[in-house]
């Protein structure tokens, strides 16, 4: 994989930063890409995300649609809180994060602090930029591969969002508003 300097790699510290985003599904990856330099959108990177999301024993984080998950971005670990805010158009999650000084040793600490593993995840990222947009393709390995690559638009807002589907010429495809669970369920593999 590709790594170069970009925001995803750097150490970074957000507290209280509000996601907005939608996934569109069946995305073909090379059509999608040339869609988004041809619109202008500059590329990011390209990499390998391995994922381990924690919840307690008694699944209180999924049942109030938040969560935490620890996430390796090419060289560097990253432990994220999301808090369930709407579904309403987009998912809207506060997003609470920090990079960590080694993703096995935070993973072994949650474990010793009595969250448990609910979900392991791995897949292939293409990240563009497209003015204060980002646009992924995702691709799933392993237990996830069974899911076609689909792409994923965060934005600042709403309507920065529906501008961009517009651009792209997404406008007419749906648009869900779907956490990784959800989206595992809708082929069957929740």
């Amino acid at each position: 994989m590709i790594y170069q300097n970009s925001p995803t790699f750097a150490s970074r510290n957000t507290l209280d930063m509000e996601e907005i985003e939608v996934k569109i599904l069946e995305m073909d990856p090379e059509e999608t890409r040339a869609r988004l330099v041809s619109a202008g959108a500059e590329w990011e990177f390209d990499h390998i995300l391995e994922a381990l999301f924690f919840d307690w024993p008694d699944g209180r984080l999924r049942a109030k649609g938040d969560l935490l998950r620890l996430r390796r971005e090419g060289p560097v670990a990253v432990l994220t809180y999301k808090k369930f805010i709407s579904q309403a158009g987009a998912k809207v999650m506060r997003e609470t994060e920090t990079t960590v000084g080694d993703f096995g040793v935070m993973r072994e600490i949650l474990l010793a602090s009595g969250w448990q593993i609910t979900k392991e995840t791995r897949k292939r990222r293409i990240q563009y930029r497209w003015r204060d947009c980002h646009v992924v393709i995702d691709d799933y390995e392993g237990e996830l591969a069974a899911i076609p690559p689909f792409v994923e638009i965060e934005a600042p807002s709403v309507e920065a969002l529906e501008e961009l589907r517009q651009t792209m010429g997404w406008g007419g495809l749906p648009a869900y508003a779907w956490s990784t669970y959800e989206l595992a369920q809708h082929y069957g593999l929740g």
